[in-house]
């Protein structure tokens, strides 16, 4: 983004600031805006289990951006917190090439989630004399 359109970008978000403990949004929510953490930490929540903490420059509830639907997790701040908050309307309305160019850097933000998330998924391996694991995946008669 250049300098005009981060300064454009910045105008339009709103600050917001949380309390250690402080629910942001719960998993049913409607989803007309998304986050952008400037300090602090973030806790996403699925069926009362962390599965993910967020750090500063990471954007969440960016799902937003993409589908018209109910937040799937529940969002916390972990520890004291600032966020900007994004209307998802304002930005598509106001300035659809930046919006543009914001969903290219949350695509991005998912994919590198994705590549750690497939990084956690064990999949077995052939033993180390190169015998094959009676378990491993796939199997070569499937």
């Amino acid at each position: 983004m250049t300098e005009d359109e981060v300064s454009e970008f910045l105008r339009m978000c709103k600050q917001e600031t949380y309390k250690e403990g402080k629910k942001i949004f719960s998993e049913g929510d409607s989803a007309d805006h998304f986050y952008l953490l400037v300090s602090g930490e973030i806790s996403i929540i699925i069926n009362e289990k962390e599965v993910a903490r967020l750090e500063p420059g990471e954007v969440f509830g960016e799902m937003a951006l993409l589908e018209n639907i109910p937040r799937s997790a529940t969002a916390v701040s972990a520890v004291h917190s600032v966020l900007f908050f994004i209307p998802v309307k304002a930005l598509s309305q106001r300035l659809p090439a930046l919006a543009y160019k914001v969903l290219l850097g949350v695509a991005e933000q998912m994919s590198a989630r994705l590549r750690e998330a497939n990084e956690h998924i064990a999949v077995p391996k052939k033993e180390a004399q190169g015998e094959e694991n009676s378990e491993a995946w796939p199997r070569k008669d499937e």
